[in-house]
């Protein structure tokens, strides 16, 4: 299959990465020229794909169109495409909804949105996609943990939590930082802290959706340090605090894409 991406940043690397790890040669890339360095490094590091001179030479040569560019920078650059008939687009861009994408490509296009994290270059994490076409889905249903939410609004919803990663870390630092007071070598602190919350991440998963509340008791011993810790976190607060966090990345979302 033939594949192109316009906005050649981050998140498209990290897909190509992804592609290129669950489909070697499969399929022939083309990247837009922007970022100069991004789309440099990924020509010389797979064969299959290849660096174009202009966005138009990207539409050419594909058959599925990812777009990565800014959500201010999108529809000027939808608007300067020239599209095919039956070309699948797919968006990466941050609240640019279906219909909207629809209308900036007009209706012999097909399209789809996709939210990628950058874990997908190591075919980890969610990936989600709306709608979900057949073509698009075949293609990225390796590359992690397929999601498919049946509205832009679930979709939206849905991305609030990925602004959850950078306090994750933030939260796994404190964890890491508080044994290296306490004289332990930073990777043995670092391997158990992350090998813990990576297990526990797995447990849930494994878990029915409806046994979830289930799961802060039964890793508790009445008495002991897991249930000290939660209770000293509830008196604080500290849970309450976190949902504020998110209403806070909800708003910052819906102000970005107004």
């Amino acid at each position: 299959m033939r594949l192109g991406f316009i906005g050649t940043g981050a998140i498209s690397a990290a897909v190509i990465h992804g592609i290129s790890k669950a489909w070697g040669d499969a399929n022939a890339i083309v990247v837009s020229p922007r970022s100069a360095e991004i789309s440099q490094d990924l020509a010389q590091r797979y064969r299959w794909v290849r660096r174009a001179e202009s966005n138009q030479e990207v539409v050419d040569n594909s058959d599925i169109l990812f777009l990565g560019v800014m959500p201010q920078q999108a529809t000027e650059v939808l608007r300067s495409l020239q599209l095919r008939e039956g070309q699948i687009v797919a968006s990466f861009v941050a609240g640019l909804e279906v219909a909207t994408l629809q209308e900036l490509t007009g209706p012999s296009v097909e399209v789809c949105r996709i939210t990628p994290l950058p874990p997908i270059a190591q075919l980890e994490g969610p990936v989600m996609l709306y709608p979900g076409l057949g073509q698009v889905r075949q293609l990225i249903a390796p590359l992690g943990v397929l999601i498919e939410p049946e509205s832009d609004a679930a979709m939206a919803a849905l991305s609030t939590a990925s602004g959850l990663m950078s306090s994750f870390f933030r939260l796994s630092q404190e964890a890491i930082g508080w044994l290296e007071e306490r004289d332990l070598p930073r990777t043995q602190a670092r391997d158990y802290v992350m090998a813990m919350f990576a297990a526990l991440s797995k447990t849930a998963l494994r878990h029915d959706p409806a046994a979830l509340e289930a799961l802060p008791r039964a890793h508790e011993t009445p008495g002991g340090i897991n249930e000290a810790c939660r209770e000293f976190l509830e008196q604080e607060r500290w849970f309450e605090t976190f949902a504020l966090g998110m209403d806070a990345i909800d708003e910052r979302a819906r102000s970005l894409s107004d």
